[in-house]
């Protein structure tokens, strides 16, 4: 995770959080924010489920594992404690969940009254990663023999498309982009999957989101907790604000949070 985070200075120097309004339900540029960050980090907590963190669509691991390293840091203080997943050469959302599920129910054991799905975890998706968790949560997705459903309690979604990502309506180079499409077949399956599933989400979203758009990145019907943007790569780097991991981390510790679902903006 070092040389994850490493390989995210050149990103990190360039991030200027300023395109927008403020955020009234989520004082993410406040002095607030560092003060609490030193608090956090002097008095670890361990954390009550492992914690996974599933990467973007063909993204390598840089920046899940700059995220991962701060939430570690923020919670119990141990990089061993969060865990990453990167798939960068994966173009079908299906067989990966299918690969995951499989993964973690090795890792971190089955359910003890439950075989059928992995012991209980918390789960941060970034992009992709978002709908990933909620496909490997769903109940009622049909399954193959020996893939569990991943058991995730809570998902923590980062600028994820619930409802589509602009750019996938424009380029879908393979089947895992096609289904991120607006109105996808696949959506509109993954929605009806997840209307008896029993774990919390909470979604994140970016203002100037070019990729995948913030009035898509929670489902319908929900508002996401949002910051603002950058100039450039708003969707690239908001799993880089620090407030973002800061917010995760006192809901994983059980604390009050910083922000709190709100409305778009609509200027």
């Amino acid at each position: 995770m070092r040389g994850s985070q490493a390989l995210c200075w050149p990103f990190a120097a360039a991030c200027q959080y300023n395109m927008g309004p403020e955020n009234p339900h989520f004082p993410a540029a406040s002095a607030q924010c560092v003060q609490l960050a030193v608090k956090l980090r002097a008095d670890p907590r361990p954390l009550e489920r492992p914690v996974i963190v599933f990467s973007g669509y063909r993204v390598p691991g840089m920046f899940s594992g700059q995220l991962a390293g701060r939430v570690a840091m923020l919670t119990s203080g141990s990089l061993d404690d969060v865990r990453m997943f990167a798939y960068p050469h994966a173009g079908d959302m299906e067989p990966l969940v299918n690969r995951l599920a499989r993964k973690i129910g090795a890792e971190f054991g089955v359910d003890p009254t439950d075989p059928g799905q992995t012991s209980a975890v918390d789960v941060i998706g970034i992009s992709m990663g978002g709908i990933l968790g909620r496909l490997s949560a769903s109940r009622s997705r049909p399954r193959s023999a020996g893939v569990p459903r991943i058991n995730i309690r809570r998902l923590f979604t980062i600028a994820s498309p619930h409802t589509g990502a602009n750019l996938a309506d424009r380029i879908h180079i393979d089947r895992a982009a096609s289904d991120m499409r607006r109105g996808s077949a696949f959506l509109s399956r993954l929605a009806e999957w997840n209307r008896i599933d029993d774990f919390e989400l909470i979604p994140y979203a970016t203002l100037n989101d070019i990729t995948v758009g913030p009035e898509n990145c929670a489902p319908e019907g929900a508002h996401p907790i949002w910051i603002r943007g950058t100039r450039r790569f708003a969707h690239t780097t908001i799993s880089m604000h620090p407030a973002i991991a800061l917010d995760i981390a006192l809901r994983l510790r059980g604390e009050k949070p910083l922000g709190a679902p709100a409305p778009l903006p609509t200027t």
